[in-house]
């Protein structure tokens, strides 16, 4: 069987949580229980519409109206979390939820820019070269993912290697 490096697995994985999907949330009955990541697919009024929870496994959780569930998403600059009540479960044209959200909602700015998501494969240098993939950019740096033999410390100066073809022209960068 062949073996896929865990680099190629994370950017495909984070490539099927695509934001065209309804930007993510993730569900937990209380704020220390498994929480599940899925994605809202509409908004009307106080409303959300989510894809109902699954398991790692692909199993739909057990969701019932009048439950509580505790609710988290990032998005842009800032996290939120908020307790919502289910309304109603569906299961037509797909299974999904009808989240109550309260008036008052819990939000914490976590950074002053927004990120872009790019998932571009690179070479970081350490000074030893490793594998890597950059996974968001902003005005004032970026995130990368690389494999748990790449130790990194906080603030530590790197150098990030990547090409880029744009309208058949090759350009290779390097980011320190």
């Amino acid at each position: 069987r062949l073996r896929i490096s865990p680099l190629i697995a994370f950017q495909s994985d984070y490539r099927r949580s695509n934001p065209a999907r309804g930007f993510p949330i993730s569900m937990a009955r209380n704020d220390t229980a498994e929480a599940f990541r899925t994605f809202v697919a509409g908004v009307h009024g106080q409303i959300l519409i989510v894809d109902a929870p699954r398991r790692p496994d692909g199993a739909l959780v057990a969701v019932m109206p009048r439950q509580a569930w505790f609710c988290r998403t990032f998005q842009g600059t800032s996290a939120f979390r908020f307790l919502g009540t289910v309304l109603k479960v569906a299961f037509e044209p797909f299974p999904h939820v009808y989240l109550e959200v309260p008036k008052t909602v819990e939000q914490r700015k976590i950074r002053d820019r927004t990120r872009a998501t790019v998932l571009m494969s690179a070479v970081i240098e350490t000074p030893v070269s490793a594998q890597c993939v950059v996974v968001d950019l902003s005005v004032s740096g970026g995130r990368i993912a690389t494999s748990d033999e790449v130790a990194l410390e906080r603030d530590q100066a790197i150098r990030i290697k990547l090409s880029l073809e744009m309208n058949g022209t090759q350009y290779n960068l390097s980011l320190q």
